[in-house]
């Protein structure tokens, strides 16, 4: 057991929690539409959905690095190649959950959602990681 590792996992774990506090109590609330530009994949409130998923991105990716760390730490005879396919793929395929959840509370249609393909993108990446972790 490496205890540093751990200790390293569980400070990623808690800074992606404290990102995502900050996020939600003080930035976010305060970007609105309005001060957000129309872009060629939709209107300011898609804008606005991109600039949210951007921020969960960061808390997504951090607490997703605390995990393998802290699973590197306490189980060092892990499989290293397996663990971290795995992770990355549960990683993408919460980044494209959380991706498509915001898309849905702004985009007016469910064409809209489609407009970014990027996170079917980051579901086919999650399959493709977690198959190559078989």
């Amino acid at each position: 057991m490496d205890v540093g590792l751990g200790i390293a996992g569980f400070i990623c774990v808690l800074m992606a929690f404290g990102h995502q506090t900050i996020g939600v109590v003080w930035v976010l609330p305060s970007i609105t539409e309005e001060n957000l530009p129309r872009t060629p994949f939709g209107s300011p409130s898609m804008s606005l959905a991109m600039v949210r998923v951007t921020w969960y991105i960061v808390t997504v990716l951090v607490a997703a690095i605390g995990v393998a760390l802290m699973v590197l730490g306490w189980a060092p005879a892990a499989d290293l190649r397996t663990l971290l396919l795995r992770c990355f793929a549960v990683m993408w395929l919460a980044a494209a959950v959380m991706a498509i959840w915001v898309a849905l509370g702004r985009v007016r249609s469910l064409r809209g959602i489609f407009r970014l393909p990027i996170p079917m993108l980051w579901i086919v990446v999650s399959v493709l990681c977690w198959v190559a972790s078989t």
